[in-house]
């Protein structure tokens, strides 16, 4: 009868944090059984890293080598494949086929089986399950489903979260919320999109569920509340500009803990062309593989508060993913401002209950419109018929004053880099959005669908059927309604 693994999960929290001597080696490690498990390791995927670099699985192959250099530090080809590709050739190689999925997750699975067997051994040797946690670990890393396993776990209240390991299933469950909670995956450490980033960035673990994915290095608890603030942001969305025609497609964000890390490890997984843009920001989208980077703090303008710019890139995805009405091309040109818009309209949500996920658009927390407002106080504001025509280099060419004193909340703040064509987009989605309550909202998603078609957007009050007068008329409105800084 194999023993409950209840003293092993009740206890895994203070295995993992106590500190460990980088030498400490158990006595069990030295038995020959350990010894032969690692030697069947490393000679069951040898083949399997022959094949990922005959296909040029590039970052299957370095996962591969860094499992078999674990568990033989002196084979040659491991090591080599280690040190094959730089961090730029790493983010290339061929798309990987369905087959080879199924293919590594079965031969994985039968590895991760050994693993637990194995720590059965100990256990029937009467070794205490804490001693051999790291065994149990692998075996469900490696996807073992083995019944004494799962069911010990369940009995204890843990669940497996992939790449986060055991945590309380309470927990999750209170974050998530009942709908969430069913939806929510954990992809395996194998998982080719996941090692894009952890090839390079080794903290980072990853949490999906429905439209989203989150790959982070915040801890589990903050990942959950992330990803439900992506659910809860995209169902306010939907309820007032529509459902849209959504793409089957999943957008990932990479959400870093600060802007230092950010722009450390984030500019190095975008395109070269794409680097002195991104290291201007704290939130940057790449249309092409429906992948947000974000910053959870800006250090730049700490008052912010956390996760403010992750609502924004949530909306600027959906843009893309569900009202494009198509994949459509990069938007680059006139009309590239309205994305930024619609970034400012997700910034600007606030919870109303957090348990429930219900939210309101709140426009005294909007700190670009509270720029706008400083802006046009001042008269530095781009005149609204040639803000229209800025495209998105010219957006990131344009000199940004270095500091911006704005109210907010009561408050009076210094904001430092201001865009001030994105200051001024998002009072125009903001208009429009105001105009009416049902079909002001329905409108920004028909101005999607126009920008997506066409490529531009440089007459923005035809799509709408306004005059130029009333637009600006409009917008003035939204400025006025925005608290001003004093004098």
């Amino acid at each position: 009868m194999t023993r409950p693994l209840l003293p092993l999960l009740a206890l895994c929290l203070l295995l993992l944090l106590a500190p460990q001597p980088a030498s400490a080696e158990k006595a069990w490690m030295k038995e020959e059984g350990y010894k032969r498990l690692l030697r069947a390791e490393a000679k069951t995927l040898k083949p399997l890293l022959e094949a990922a670099l005959k296909a040029d699985y590039r970052r299957q192959a370095w996962y591969l080598a860094d499992r078999i250099v674990s568990a033989d530090p002196d084979d040659e080809l491991a090591t080599q494949t280690l040190e094959k590709w730089g961090i730029e050739e790493l983010q290339l190689g061929a798309p990987l086929k369905k087959a080879w999925d199924k293919k590594l997750t079965g031969v994985l699975k039968r590895m991760g089986d050994d693993y637990f067997h194995f720590g059965e051994t100990l256990e029937a040797a009467g070794i205490d399950p804490l001693d051999y946690y790291p065994i149990n670990v692998r075996a469900q890393a490696y996807g073992s489903v083995a019944g004494p396993l799962v069911s010990s776990m369940q009995q204890s209240g843990y669940m497996w979260m992939g790449t986060y390991g055991h945590e309380e299933e309470k927990v999750v469950r209170e974050i998530l919320g009942p709908e969430l909670s069913e939806q929510v995956t954990f992809p395996p450490e194998w998982d080719d999109e996941y090692l894009r980033f952890r090839s390079v960035w080794s903290e980072c673990r990853v949490v999906e569920a429905g439209n989203w994915r989150i790959v982070t290095d915040l801890k589990y608890d903050e990942a959950l509340r992330a990803l439900k603030r992506c659910a809860d942001v995209e169902r306010w969305v939907v309820k007032r500009l529509g459902k849209g025609k959504p793409l089957d497609v999943v957008n990932t964000i990479v959400l870093f803990r600060d802007r230092e890390t950010y722009v450390k490890v984030g500019k190095d997984l975008v395109r070269k062309r794409y680097r002195d843009p991104f290291v201007l920001s704290s939130g940057f989208w790449i249309d092409k593989y429906n992948r947000a980077f974000v910053a959870s703090t800006d250090s730049r303008n700490e008052w912010l508060g956390e996760m403010v710019t992750m609502q924004g890139m949530v909306v600027r995805a959906m843009a893309r993913t569900r009202y494009a009405r198509a994949a459509g091309p990069r938007i680059t040109g006139p009309g590239e401002w309205y994305l930024q818009g619609l970034r400012g309209l997700g910034e600007a949500l606030r919870y109303e209950d957090r348990a429930k996920g219900t939210m309101t658009l709140d426009i005294g927390s909007s700190w670009r419109l509270a720029a706008a407002r400083a802006l046009q106080d001042q008269e530095a504001l781009i005149p609204w018929g040639e803000m229209f025509d800025y495209t998105e280099k010219r957006r990131l060419a344009a000199e940004r004053p270095e500091t911006t004193t704005i109210a907010m909340r009561g408050a009076t703040y210094e904001l430092k880099g201001v865009d001030t064509v994105s200051a001024q987009a998002t009072t125009f989605v903001m208009a429009v959005f105001r105009s009416d309550k049902k079909k002001g909202p329905k409108a920004l998603a028909k101005l999607l669908g126009e920008l997506y078609k066409k490529g531009t957007l440089d007459d923005p009050w035809k799509p709408l059927k306004w005059k130029p007068v009333e637009l600006i008329v409009a917008m003035n409105g939204v400025l006025k309604a925005v608290e001003a800084p004093k004098k």
